[in-house]
């Protein structure tokens, strides 16, 4: 048994249909380009339409667009496999991709199928195991589905991804501890304090960190959520999104009395928190006041932490919690790449069978071809029960004949490209059966190529600031986007 046999993420390169994946991500372009071919939602369903219905060789597309990656996936006839795929993706903009080298790659079969696996488990994003991206994958699968670009191939593709995306975060803890600040400071607190729900919670600061601190704490569930802001405003519409009550800052002294945590992000020059003023709140109180500080410079004068019943945690403890969990996950990638690989040999095997199932029909229909043209050309001027007999004798030796290779084709042997490629040779296969070109399995090399700045390939890097002008079109001239650099599906990926 060959090698390609034994592993079918490996074998299950060659046949009918080709998977192609090509775009650019954070590790290959600058934040211009990234800007310059990004997609909203929008224009990633017309993106999807225009292709399909100007492009006859494609035959699904999707595109995962967020604010670090343009990445789209295609399925192309095996006689579109060789052409050049990128100009689909820039569109109008394919001259600024062709003056910048080196962003965009290509992967054809199963590593565009195991770029697509890696997106989906976070391991390819700025944070390593981070929860978004699944759900911006999710997103890109329900735009490509409501535009007509979504077919048995990248139907399986996306669930399979999805599925392996959601066993790494069961099976292993790629995506367990706080990796912000913000999240690190909720987690902080229920260490100190324990349980939220019986804890009155206050947030200093209705700025963007303060508010992902509020959004953090309250998925715990406080007993009561306050919200302080240097200006009313902002400080009443943190609480309205948190459930919480606002108040300016010049009602702290009040508010702090009432409360047990306090996480405070305000961008004040001195200290919001000083010594006195904590000393005059602990007098007479029974329990302790925790400040969990992630404003810089600091809101909490360190010196609050000399005195009884108050706890002051800075930056300095909270990096300490982000790293511990930013190695956690590091140490985490083998077990999450095992579980790609794995459901990638799934997915592999899924394909060997549609690649069975192609052939096979295509094998059956010759013979009958054959059969039925000798029929004819022997039955003439016989009875109808003579006719009858030679339809049975012949149908039988037929099925006899070709009971052997289906099998064998069943049971595997259409794992082996060189198998498949074998049958349609020797018996003039063509590969326009019903269930061929529909149906067949994705082809490709696996080969994982980046586009230079040669003439016959089209590539990106980092280079001059891309402009505002849209990318987008389907072929040549092709531009199903409005005219609109901005507004990619998310982050996180």
């Amino acid at each position: 048994m060959s090698a390609d046999t034994q592993n079918p993420a490996r074998a299950a390169t060659g046949s009918v249909l080709g998977l192609h994946q090509v775009g650019l991500n954070l590790h290959s372009a600058n934040s211009e380009l990234l800007e310059a071919f990004a997609f909203s939602g929008d224009e990633a369903a017309r993106w999807v339409e225009t292709v399909l219905l100007r492009d006859s060789g494609v035959r699904e597309a999707a595109v995962i667009s967020t604010c670090n990656r343009t990445e789209a996936y295609l399925v192309v006839a095996e006689s579109e496999s060789s052409r050049e795929l990128l100009p689909l993706l820039t569109g109008p903009r394919s001259d600024l991709a062709h003056r910048n080298s080196g962003a965009f790659a290509e992967r054809v079969g199963l590593d565009g199928a195991r770029q697509m696996f890696r997106v989906a488990c976070g391991l390819d994003s700025i944070v390593v195991g981070e929860a978004q991206i699944l759900g911006q994958v999710r997103d890109a699968y329900e735009l490509a589905k409501r535009a007509g670009g979504i077919g048995p191939v990248l139907e399986r593709l996306f669930q399979s991804a999805m599925h392996a995306a959601k066993r790494s975060r069961s099976e292993t803890e790629i995506g367990r501890g706080s990796v912000s600040v913000a999240s690190a400071a909720c987690d902080l607190a229920i260490k100190v304090v324990g349980d939220l729900k019986k804890r009155n919670v206050l947030v200093v600061g209705a700025g963007e960190t303060g508010s992902l601190a509020a959004r953090h704490l309250k998925a715990e569930g406080p007993a009561a959520m306050l919200i302080a802001n240097r200006t009313l405003e902002k400080a009443e519409e943190l609480a309205r999104e948190v459930g919480g009550r606002a108040a300016t800052l010049d009602a702290l002294p009040t508010l702090l009395r009432e409360v047990d945590v306090v996480v405070t992000a305000t961008s004040s020059p001195v200290p919001v928190f000083t010594q006195p003023m904590i000393r005059e709140v602990l007098r007479g109180r029974s329990r302790s006041l925790v400040f969990v500080d992630i404003a810089i410079p600091r809101d909490v004068d360190p010196k609050i932490h000399d005195l009884d019943g108050a706890f002051v945690y800075g930056m300095e403890a909270l990096d300490r919690i982000v790293k511990d969990n930013l190695s956690r996950r590091q140490r985490e990638i083998p077990k999450v790449e095992s579980i790609v690989e794995e459901e990638l040999q799934s997915y592999a095997r899924w394909l060997a069978s549609r690649s069975a199932g192609s052939v096979i029909v295509e094998l059956r229909e010759r013979f009958e071809t054959v059969r039925r043209s000798e029929v004819e050309r022997m039955a003439r001027g016989a009875s109808a029960a003579e006719q009858e007999m030679i339809e049975r004798l012949t149908r039988g030796i037929v099925n006899k004949l070709l009971h052997a290779p289906t099998s064998h084709l069943r049971n595997g042997g259409a794992s082996d490209p060189d198998t498949v490629e074998l049958v349609r040779q020797l018996f003039q296969l063509n590969g326009d059966a019903s269930g061929g070109a529909a149906g067949g399995a994705v082809g490709g090399t696996g080969r994982d190529t980046n586009h230079s700045g040669s003439s016959s390939s089209t590539s990106a890097g980092s280079g001059p600031r891309a402009g505002n002008s849209p990318p987008g079109g389907a072929g040549q001239g092709i531009d199903a986007r409005p005219r609109h650099a901005g507004g990619s599906i998310g982050d996180g990926g």
